[in-house]
């Protein structure tokens, strides 16, 4: 069976307490970079960079991946986004992804909100391999 890590995050965020006081669940999306005002927010994008590949080789055998994801945080309120921002860090750190010095940090006037984006990566464990 293939296993689907953006799932996997999502499912972590949803089951953190302290995350699902700042945002509601159906706020939690993958790919979708929103642009406009009317969405509802704060919201969360979850956007893999490219294909899992790779990552420890033994044996002519492939060992464990590496899998890189952009989050996206997108609010009204710089606090709320602050907040959300280090409760993401805080699990995805507790999941074994480390922060990769790639990042945004702005209010962007056009669309009326301030936006974080940090990107995260994981390399799984020896013989976790199928993503």
């Amino acid at each position: 069976m293939v296993k689907d890590m953006k799932e996997t995050i999502r499912n972590s965020f949803i089951a953190d307490r302290e995350l699902m006081l700042l945002i509601d669940k159906s706020h939690i999306k993958f790919y979708q970079w929103v642009e406009h005002t009317e969405t509802q927010f704060p919201y969360i994008a979850i956007v893999p960079q490219g294909t899992p590949h790779p990552a420890v080789h033994g044996s002519n055998k492939e060992l464990s991946k590496e899998l890189t994801f952009d989050i996206h945080i997108q609010g009204k309120d710089d606090g709320v986004v602050r907040q959300i921002s280090y409760r993401i860090h805080r699990i995805l750190e507790a999941m074994g992804f480390v922060q990769l010095p790639e990042s945004l940090d702005e209010y962007l006037e056009e669309i009326q909100s301030y936006v974080i984006v940090k990107r995260y990566r994981i390399v799984t464990k020896l013989n976790d391999t199928e993503y």
